[in-house]
């Protein structure tokens, strides 16, 4: 829940603007709320096929009031393909992942194409570039992706992350990303005061969107302790809208 404060003229039962002794307008401060809610949980399975190859799934719900999503869920089954074995993964990878996914929206309002809920398929190619040195990481990730009953929704888009070690379990990174979007299918319809945006209780729509991070990450235990799987690791990376 958010609250936000407007200034607004003060009016009477005719519209009319309402002035004080000095006959000077009456201005009120208005609080409004605003409901933005936002989570999710996810599951995942990857069986390897043999050193190099994979497959598995992806099964995800959320809700994201920002994006219009009263709630989602989506299944993607996938493939993936490393180009160095696993026994290298610990210091580099290259992977290539292809899936077709089912999601089922369910919206808070109705969106730009006049609808409450509907299910739709799409196909999605994730590549991630993993690269481990003494001094940190480096990982570079890209995505391109479409509906299947309409290639004209479609977005691609690239991240970069570095992570540079500063002691033995102390370390700084940044990331970087940016995305060309054309499938925001999730847009609300309607008229939306400066309140609603600025709350960021809607998305506008946009052809780009861009995200910058960065801060300090520390690791307790080992580097043992600290080891992760890099298969089907996240949706390459990508923290925008889904």
């Amino acid at each position: 829940m958010r609250t936000t404060v407007q200034k607004e003229p003060r009016v009477d039962t005719n519209g009319n603007p309402v002035l004080d002794e000095n006959g000077n307008p009456i201005i009120d401060e208005v609080e409004n709320d605003f409901d933005v809610s936002e989570f999710g949980f996810g599951h995942q399975l990857v069986k390897s096929i043999s050193p190099q190859w994979s497959y598995g799934y992806d099964l995800d719900g959320r809700q994201n009031t920002r994006f219009n999503y009263q709630f989602q869920v989506s299944f993607r089954p996938a493939i993936e393909y490393n180009f160095f074995p696993e026994s290298e993964q610990n210091s580099k990878f290259l992977r290539v992942n292809y899936g077709v996914e089912v999601r089922n929206n369910s919206y808070v309002e109705e969106t730009i194409y006049g609808v409450m809920d509907e299910t739709r398929a799409l196909q999605s190619l994730r590549v991630s570039l993993g690269l481990t040195q003494r001094w940190g990481n480096l990982q570079i990730g890209y995505r391109l992706r479409n509906y299947l009953d309409d290639f004209s929704f479609w977005t691609t888009g690239l991240n970069i992350s570095t992570e540079v070690r500063v002691t033995g379990n102390f370390s700084f990174y940044v990331r970087a990303e940016g995305n060309y979007v054309k499938d925001q299918i999730y847009l609300a319809s309607g008229d939306f005061s400066e309140q609603d945006i600025l709350s960021g209780r809607v998305t506008l729509p946009s052809a780009y969107t861009i995200d910058t991070r960065f801060g300090f990450n520390y690791r307790f235990g080992s580097n043992l302790n600290n080891f992760v799987n890099q298969r089907f690791f996240g949706r390459a990376n990508f923290v925008g809208n889904d």
